[in-house]
């Protein structure tokens, strides 16, 4: 501890009663405070490793300007291993009982400026002293709901006495308590500092989003169904953050699926994702889902090593391919090609990045990454984000980000496009982009060339040959994290570590693009559900086309389309707009199998009366075994052990059940039996079932 009598000019050493740690690692950090309520007093609040503890060294107290020391908290030494008589105010929870906490990054104290026994402290959570320091409690948790009125957000770094009222900063905002720390409110309207890690809006509808933030939980907004429009939801630190393309109610973060309901009083339903994008705060590290072009129920995603695919919303997934070690990071997938894939393989915080391509969807793997040549061999461990192209469905282009802010010169080596799907590479690179580090790249759809490119600074877009700077109303120094264009309002929406900003495209988009729930099906009941995903304004209309479909033809936006007949069949959509009209057509969009004819036997088929449920009589004989069957279809978020042929009486229950994970469960309770199979159900496709009961058991 050092004191200056002169404004600083010069320092004297006081070390009388101070703690003397041996090491940095005893004393990591320490805080002083002082109060006008006695001038001459001194706190100083030390953390670090010592005798056994992890977290407080003390809290100690000078009344003579720092000459002599005496430690106020807490235990009988210094630091040591925490327990309820020794208290550790850095660690996580309240109790004060357990080693650790963050004071390497969070750590502050104040006292009050009209009285100087009282003291409040920040690690984790708040903690404060009404007899100075010489016994401390927990003011707030960082988890709100164990002290709702008290609740400040973790991660404390700054503590103010002000007119009156108590102001504290942390990773969550500025926090005032008006009270004398009795409650706290947020107080940070107006602030932009939501940090994104992971964003994500609808195509269909621009008021519904979700990001995931450093610190402040996955931000989601459902047009105006919350308070001020937008609601923190789950824990910090989130980089997953998707919504359906196809679906604006479906969204996807750390926690798994989501279904919103359009009230706010009313929880979203929320299912598992069985597999994950691999998720990081550190950029190019993150992957994320891409969705099959034609098919909103479709998507890949890379967790691990590995490219993973699913076909039924994410209820069951199969293996595309595993890389070997690493991790899978960005994704493209060509618009009017989806066997066509890219993705970038990331061995290794420092290992070569690889590009990798497949044109037949995902059985032949090749390597394309840009050549090291074409940067000067220089700093090959830098990873790349990829955009595929639409209109030109061959075009791909790399942009190399970077993990760090310095250090590295990326001057006329950073941005690189391909023509023919990675075979070949030529450095495009602007001398706009000097002095830069990008961190993410994003194609316009419907357009032949025009990009954007986001830095740790700024937004640029190239328009043919043409770069531009986008920073008109965008802060200086405004990192972003993702672009996302959206379409219908023509706006490009830039999530960044100053929240979110959005821009006009800088060229008009124009191309069809069809989605469907599925493009195969085994039964001719089911319902096709369309959607015009097509990159353009609101101002287009559309025709489609369905050839062979019970109804021909449509100018919906979201058709619903039903098959009488199994097949493989066309489908077409013309869009019509100012810029002309567009088509696509594919001659095999839709297959329709027969596999869920109804029973034919009168009697044999079992129909549910107005009450969702059929009673059948007593067996008029006893039986030795019997079999019961049915056609089920899964086509949304099921209850663990949903019946589908069953006997309830009381809590047991007998017959064919379907559990969360969609697996076929069998159970008979005058038998004691339970059969929990390998069969799943498959999702948004009907399937046979069946469940024999005989005396020596269930199959």
């Amino acid at each position: 501890f050092y004191r200056s009598d002169d404004g600083g000019d010069s320092f004297t050493l006081y070390d009388n009663g101070y703690t003397q740690p041996s090491s940095v690692y005893e004393n990591k950090r320490t805080v002083l405070a002082v109060s006008a309520d006695e001038p001459d007093a001194v706190y100083a609040l030390a953390v670090g490793k010592m005798n056994g503890g992890d977290g407080l060294v003390g809290v100690y107290k000078s009344v003579n300007k720092g000459e002599g020391w005496g430690r106020r908290c807490c235990g009988d030494s210094e630091g040591g291993p925490a327990s309820s008589s020794n208290p550790n105010i850095m660690e996580w929870n309240c109790g004060g009982t357990q080693n650790g906490g963050q004071y390497y990054y969070d750590l502050a104290i104040a006292v009050n400026p009209n009285n100087i026994d009282e003291v409040i402290t920040g690690g984790i959570n708040l903690w404060s002293s009404n007899d100075g320091g010489n016994t401390m409690n927990c003011l707030s948790d960082y988890i709100y709901g164990n002290m709702e009125e008290t609740y400040v957000h973790a991660d404390i770094h700054d503590i103010k006495y002000i007119n009156g009222n108590i102001w504290i900063a942390s990773d969550g905002g500025i926090f005032r308590s008006t009270d004398n720390a009795q409650t706290f409110h947020k107080r940070m309207n107006g602030l932009h500092g939501t940090d994104f890690r992971g964003f994500d809006v609808s195509f269909f509808d621009k008021n519904v989003m979700l990001g995931g933030t450093y610190h402040n939980g996955t931000m989601l907004r459902e047009g105006s169904t919350y308070n001020y429009n937008w609601v923190s939801t789950r824990s910090g630190d989130n980089a997953r953050s998707t919504v359906n393309k196809g679906k604006s109610s479906l969204i996807y973060d750390h926690s798994g699926i989501r279904k919103l309901t359009g009230d706010r009083l009313i929880a979203p339903k929320n299912e598992n994702l069985f597999k994950k994008p691999n998720a990081s705060l550190i950029t190019g590290e993150s992957s994320e889902i891409v969705f099959d072009p034609n098919n909103y129920n479709t998507f890949y995603l890379g967790n691990g090593s590995s490219l993973w695919k699913t076909k039924d919303n994410g209820v069951t997934f199969e293996e595309v391919e595993n890389f070997g070690n690493g991790l899978v990071t960005s994704i493209e997938i060509s618009p009017l090609n989806s066997d066509l894939i890219y993705l970038v393989h990331y061995p290794s915080y420092g290992g070569t990045k690889n590009i990798k391509r497949t044109m037949d969807g995902g059985n032949t793997w090749v390597d394309i990454t840009v050549p090291a040549s074409l940067y000067d061999n220089e700093n090959a461990w830098i990873t790349f984000d990829i955009a595929a192209g639409s209109t030109s469905h061959m075009s791909l282009w790399a942009v190399r980000t970077t993990p760090v802010a310095s250090g590295i010169n990326l001057d006329g080596n950073s941005v690189f496009f391909s023509a023919d799907a990675g075979t070949t590479w030529q450095n495009i690179t602007p001398s706009d982009l000097d002095g830069e580090y990008p961190t993410n790249i994003v194609h316009q759809e419907g357009t032949n060339d025009v990009i954007y490119i986001g830095t740790r600074r700024a937004v640029y877009s190239k328009v043919g040959s043409n770069w531009d700077i986008m920073s008109n109303g965008l802060p200086m120094n405004t990192f972003s994290t993702k672009l996302v264009p959206h379409y219908t309002s023509g706006k490009l929406i830039n999530a960044t570590q100053r929240g979110l900003f959005e821009v006009d495209l800088s060229a008009s988009s124009a191309m069809a693009l069809p989605m469907v729930s599925q493009t195969y099906s085994n039964c001719l009941r089911d319902t096709f559900y369309f959607k015009d995903r097509s990159p353009v304004g609101s101002n287009y209309s559309r025709v489609w086309t369905f050839t062979g479909a019970d109804n021909t033809s449509s100018t919906s936006k979201y058709p619903k389309v039903t098959y009488s007949t199994a097949g493989v069949y066309p489908v077409k959509l013309e869009i019509t707009g100012p810029n002309g009209s567009f088509v696509y057509e594919s001659l095999d969009f839709i297959e329709v199998e027969d596999g869920c004819s109804i029973e034919p036997t009168v009697g044999n088929g079992l129909t549910t009366g107005s009450a969702g449920f059929a009673k059948v009589p007593a067996f008029e004989k006893e039986l030795s075994e019997m079999t019961i069957s049915a056609w089920v279809k899964r086509s949304g978020p099921i209850y663990n052990n949903a019946g589908v042929i069953t006997h309830r009486d009381g809590i047991d229950g007998t017959g064919l059940f379907v559990n969360a994970q969609g697996f076929l469960v069998g159970q008979w309770d005058e038998l004691t039996a339970t059969a929990i199979s390998t069969l799943q159900v498959p999702y948004n496709k009907w399937a046979f079932v069946a469940m024999t009961v005989a005396v020596d058991g269930i199959t």
